[in-house]
């Protein structure tokens, strides 16, 4: 199963090539009947640029990003990548998705050294759900062809049917393939 899936899940989210120095290219490829890309997509290929030019150690802490114009899935995104900062514990990328040399998306991307300290993290309270193990799996051939590589599975099958504007819904999430070692894919997925 996995040697179907590792190069959807490679190529979909975080597959970009340096081209030149701090430049790197990228390609999405929709679902959407237009042709164009999903926001998520460049977000995703924005911040693995960053990364590329990012001091080993750091990472992403803060992510801003605005979304300029709509992109096209038949043109290759050009991402520009510019160092505002390195320091000693902090470093600030800035980054221009562009297609036919117009911007389609900003980000400003900032990272922190993976320092020993402890750092203070809030969650929400999770609700009481049933075990993913005893759920049913999300079978269709929209989900199939929009995630491949995810096991879905929602905990209230009613609410997941019925109900379109419920305003809690409780969703299991699973990679089916391996995300990978590194600390850059762990925090892309």
């Amino acid at each position: 199963m996995g040697s179907l899936l590792e190069p959807v899940l490679s190529r979909h989210w975080t597959n970009v090539e340096e081209v030149a120095e701090d430049t790197f290219e990228g390609t999405c490829v929709s679902q959407e009947p237009d042709g164009r890309v999903y926001g998520g997509h460049v977000l995703a290929q924005s911040l693995a640029a960053a990364y590329h030019t990012a001091p080993e150690g750091f990472v992403v802490n803060s992510l801003h990003c605005y979304f300029v114009r709509g992109g096209r899935e038949d043109v290759t995104i050009t991402y520009k990548v510019k160092t505002v900062r390195n320091g000693r514990n902090f470093a600030v990328r800035f980054v221009e998705a562009m297609q036919q040399e117009k911007v389609i998306h900003i980000a400003e991307v900032s990272f922190q050294k993976n320092a020993a300290f402890p750092v203070i993290s809030l969650s929400p309270v999770f609700p009481s759900v049933p075990a993913p193990e005893s759920l049913e799996p999300v079978v269709s051939e929209t989900m199939d062809r929009m995630t491949p590589q995810l096991d879905v599975r929602p905990c209230d099958w009613e609410v997941h049917r019925k109900e379109k504007t419920a305003t809690k819904r409780c969703v299991w999430l699973k990679y089916r393939v391996p995300v990978g070692k590194s600390l850059n894919d762990h925090v892309h997925f």
